[in-house]
């Protein structure tokens, strides 16, 4: 089915949304990531002083700037948001890493502390490995990469160089490791609960919804690929996939 109408989009397999409601919905997610910034920033003054308070909360600010930086500002707020509204999938994982990430800075206040030195330096591995990847992808990809998975405009060729002759999704991949590891390296438990039963289903959802579109851009090409190339995880063995 088309969609012609300019107030109507289809996020989903036969959903139809009224476009300025998703671009709402899309908008607010920069909003919801300030407001989870503010408020660990806010309540600061009020928790009572412990080791590594500062500290804590200067990572968690850090890391949320980068990630606005990165999604956002790095190729202009034009480009960023010129498919505001089109995907579903990056309304619910924008909202879903937000709220993982700004409750683990509230739930470490709460708590007052890092964990155990272990935890720590795991989570902190875990998390810088997922930023080293998404930006690996982010340097091969160069201006193919978008916010809209749907976006099929402009000059575009099927990547397999870097990360990606390894996997299809390291972006994927390098996200789930972040919403991870920063709960881990930060003792913030609940969160890590809410970002392994909330955003990594979601972040699944995204990459398996982009590959409908790439499908549909590269034909054979994409299924030889996905049928050479595992998912999200390097596989010494890819049975054949026959059409």
């Amino acid at each position: 089915m088309q969609y012609t109408n300019k107030n109507e989009c289809a996020p989903g397999d036969g959903i139809v949304w009224p476009a300025r409601f998703l671009t709402f919905l899309f908008h607010g997610v920069a909003v919801t990531a300030v407001l989870m910034v503010l408020l660990p920033v806010a309540l600061y003054p009020f928790c009572p002083p412990f080791p590594g308070k500062a500290a804590g909360v200067a990572l968690f600010v850090a890391a949320s700037v980068e990630r606005m930086w990165s999604m956002y500002l790095r190729q202009g707020l034009g480009r960023a948001c010129g498919g505001a509204g089109r995907d579903w999938t990056a309304i619910a994982v924008g909202y879903a890493y937000a709220l993982t990430l700004g409750g683990a800075a509230l739930e470490f206040l709460l708590r007052r502390g890092f964990p155990c030195m272990g935890f720590a330096v795991a989570g902190a591995a875990v998390y810088g490995a997922g930023v080293a990847l998404r930006y690996w992808a982010f340097h091969v990809l160069r201006n193919q990469w978008h916010v809209d998975v749907s976006d099929t405009s402009g000059a575009r060729h099927l990547v397999r160089e870097g990360p990606y002759r390894i996997m299809r999704h390291p972006l994927y991949l390098g996200a789930c490791l972040e919403v991870v590891g920063l709960p881990v390296l930060l003792g913030a438990w609940g969160a890590l609960l809410f970002g392994t039963l909330v955003f990594i289903p979601f972040e699944i959802a995204r990459a398996y919804y982009e590959e409908r579109f790439l499908g549909t851009l590269f034909g054979s090409a994409y299924r030889q690929y996905k049928d050479e190339v595992g998912a999200f995880f390097p596989l010494p063995f890819r049975p054949h996939r026959h059409p």
